[in-house]
């Protein structure tokens, strides 16, 4: 059956309540600031309800939690800086809420962090320099917001990070090189931002990358020879940039076993003679 209704704030009296999962239901209202009782609660999921209103700062009271999913509804407002008390926390996703306002600077003490979810979230303001603090961190999903500014340096300093993608926001400036420090890195996207300036030679330092996709920014130069190096390299979007047209072939064999969807003339492309 589906749960209707608000989420009961008589809950906060189950004090030794270690979980709690109310995916996949119709419940609506605000979340009672009640819930910040729960003292003993490692998890906590509301995902895919018909929740409003704000997140209360409450919640970062929660000081045992290493769980937090609320993605999938219709919250509002600012995330609270009180989410930086959950010291325990492993997982966080809020993605798919019309939120506002910027991430706050508080995230930064999540250490203990290993994803964090904030896609389709409607979040404004730059990436914070503070998340270098998330040493353990595996993914980043901060696609389809209306994030500005450069990409940090500082992201160069999650050295667990496998997944990034910042896709779709309103990025701009050039790629840096620090990224090149991402040794665990498997999939990097880019794409859809206003990203300008040449390709950093850096990234072929990332030897566990197989999917990168920079398509439809600004960029401009040539594909880096160093790129070989890329040697578990799968996928490669370019679309949509400003590439230079003429492509070292000592490149050749390397670009000829991507699937980039498409051959070189679909990027505007060709073999130098």
């Amino acid at each position: 059956f589906t749960l209707g209704g608000s989420v009961p704030s008589r809950l906060s009296a189950l004090s030794k309540l270690k979980e709690l999962n109310l995916d996949y239901n119709e419940l609506s209202g605000e979340l009672a600031p009640e819930l910040g009782n729960f003292t003993s609660l490692k998890h906590l999921s509301l995902r895919h309800n018909r929740l409003v209103g704000s997140i209360p700062p409450d919640l970062g009271s929660l000081s045992s939690l290493e769980s937090l999913d609320l993605s999938g509804n219709k919250l509002s407002g600012e995330l609270p800086s009180t989410m930086g008390n959950l010291s325990n926390l492993r997982d966080l996703s809020i993605m798919g809420n019309p939120l506002r306002g910027a991430i706050p600077t508080e995230l930064g003490n999540l250490t203990s962090l290993e994803s964090l979810h904030l896609s389709y979230s409607h979040l404004s303001g730059p990436i914070l320099p503070e998340l270098r603090n998330l040493r353990n961190l595996v993914l980043l999903e901060l696609t389809h917001n209306q994030l500005t500014g450069s990409i940090p340096a500082a992201l160069g300093n999650l050295a667990s990070l496998e997944r990034l993608n910042l896709c779709e926001n309103r990025l701009s400036g050039t790629i840096p090189p620090a990224l090149g420090r991402l040794g665990k890195l498997k999939s990097l996207s880019l794409s859809d931002n206003r990203l300008s300036g040449s390709l950093p030679p850096e990234l072929g330092n990332l030897n566990s990358l197989e999917s990168l996709d920079l398509s439809d920014n600004e960029l401009t130069g040539s594909i880096p020879s160093r790129f070989r190096e890329l040697s578990r390299l799968r996928f490669l979007f370019l679309r949509g940039n400003q590439f230079n047209e003429c492509v070292p072939r000592d490149l050749r064999r390397f670009l000829s076993r991507l699937r980039s969807g498409g051959d070189l003339a679909d990027l505007g492309l060709s073999y130098c003679r």
